[in-house]
């Protein structure tokens, strides 16, 4: 990873089944750091230490 692809980064289903959208991520050179949790009711279903990954079925990765 270069220092340009570092940064704040999002999934997005594109389904219409599942429209959430994942917990925000920072990457950087030394691996993804992961905000604090929050008390939104969809962080509870979010595991920080699973990264969104294009293995996902119909997810888009952007900036």
């Amino acid at each position: 990873m270069s220092e340009q692809d570092a940064g704040n980064h999002t999934c997005e289903a594109e389904s219409r089944v599942s429209m959430e959208t994942s917990q925000p991520e920072t990457f950087s050179l030394d691996g993804p750091s992961y905000p604090s949790p929050s008390s939104e009711p969809h962080a509870a279903r979010t595991d920080p230490t699973t990264p969104c990954t294009s293995h996902q079925v119909g997810t888009v990765l952007s900036p």
